[in-house]
C-alpha cells in the first residue's frame, strides 16, 4: 500500500498540510489567520418566470438599489428602471419579457 504523500507549505507562522495521494483520508491543518471583512452587500435576486412587460419587484431592502436585469440564459438586458420606494422597484420593457434582476447596492 502506498503512503500518502503530504506537502508542507508553511508561510509566517501558519502551516497548510495538504494530502497528495489519498483523497479519502484528508490531514486538516490548523485554522488560517480571518479574512478580510465583507463589504457588508446585500442584493434581492427577482426571478421572472412569466413574461411581462412590467415587472413590480417588492425586495424589502431598505435602499433604493441598483439593477440589473438578465434575460433566463443569463445575458444582461437593459431595461427602464424605477424605484418606487425604498423597499419597491419598477421594471418596464418593450414587450413582454422573463427572466430574473439582481437588485444590490
Amino acid at each position: 500500500m502506498n503512503q500518502p504523500t503530504i506537502v508542507v507549505l508553511q508561510e509566517e507562522e501558519s502551516a497548510i498540510f495538504v494530502l497528495a495521494r489519498d483523497p479519502d483520508n484528508y490531514i486538516q491543518g490548523p485554522p488560517g489567520p480571518p479574512g478580510p471583512p465583507g463589504d457588508g452587500s446585500v442584493f434581492y435576486k427577482h426571478t421572472q418566470n412569466t413574461p411581462s412587460a412590467t415587472w413590480i419587484i417588492v425586495h424589502n431592502l431598505n435602499f433604493e438599489p441598483q439593477t440589473q436585469v438578465f434575460s433566463s440564459g443569463g445575458v444582461k438586458i437593459e431595461a427602464f428602471t424605477q424605484n418606487l420606494s425604498l423597499t419597491t422597484t419598477q421594471i418596464v420593457f418593450s414587450s413582454p419579457f422573463s427572466g430574473y434582476a439582481i437588485l444590490s447596492r
